[in-house]
């Protein structure tokens, strides 16, 4: 007999092809995420869950299901499972870590260009007919990349992607990290390590890749 998997929201049809072939699948067929009401009912005789991360999986959930043997989250991130209740339970947790580091380096360094560049808000201008209130030939160039200074707090597989696609454009990087990362990996990404206030005064531009705990709440204001 099928070990029965519960998914909370559909996946691409050729996982859940590839899925069917050896577990018995239910999906959430709603458009919006499952509730936890539901989530309750339907994890009690399940052997596998597959979530995703706006779906909170705690020690509540995790008792109600009694032949749960493997949780595995649609996500690079994992804060919203119970982990060590996890495997308290001696259940497995399963997670999709570096699928996301290039795409997100991507999407950083593209609001850094669009932040200097000032893309956006050109294109507001344009899109509202508004292009007439353009007087100075300048106004809308924005700033070069060229020897701008960035500033990254957190040198992980996400920061150090982003720094090699800065370093590409002729961006100084500098970083800032709770443990100081070799020396030969500095060298291989050419950047330098700067305390968090002096990242802070040099940066011309600030990038945020560390996950939000309760030592990096309100680590920045609007100062």
């Amino acid at each position: 007999m099928k070990k029965k998997v519960f998914l909370t929201r559909r996946l691409h049809d050729f996982a859940l092809k590839e899925l069917k072939k050896k577990y018995q699948i239910e999906v959430h067929s709603g458009k919006i995420p499952v509730t936890q009401t539901k989530l309750r009912s339907k994890i009690k005789d399940v052997n596998g869950l597959i979530c995703f991360p706006y779906d909170k999986i705690d020690s509540k959930l995790m008792d109600l299901a009694k032949n749960l043997k493997v949780i595995s989250t649609y996500s690079v991130g994992f804060d919203h499972i119970d982990w060590s209740y996890a495997k308290k339970k001696k259940i497995r947790v399963g997670y999709t870590p570096n699928v996301l580091t290039d795409a997100t380096a991507d999407l950083a360094f593209a609001l850094l260009i669009d932040i200097l560049r000032k893309v956006s808000e050109g294109d507001r201008i344009i899109r509202d007919g508004r292009w007439r209130e353009i007087y100075g030939a300048y106004d809308y160039v924005g700033l070069d990349l060229q020897n701008k200074t960035l500033g990254i707090l957190g040198l992980g597989r996400i920061g150090s992607t982003l720094a090699k696609r800065a370093k590409a454009f002729g961006i100084n990087v500098i970083y800032h990290n709770r443990k100081r990362v070799s020396r030969s990996k500095e060298k291989t990404l050419g950047v330098k390590y700067a305390s968090f206030q002096k990242m802070i005064s040099r940066s011309d531009i600030i990038s945020i890749h560390v996950p939000h705990t309760t030592q990096t709440d309100q680590m920045f204001d609007m100062k």
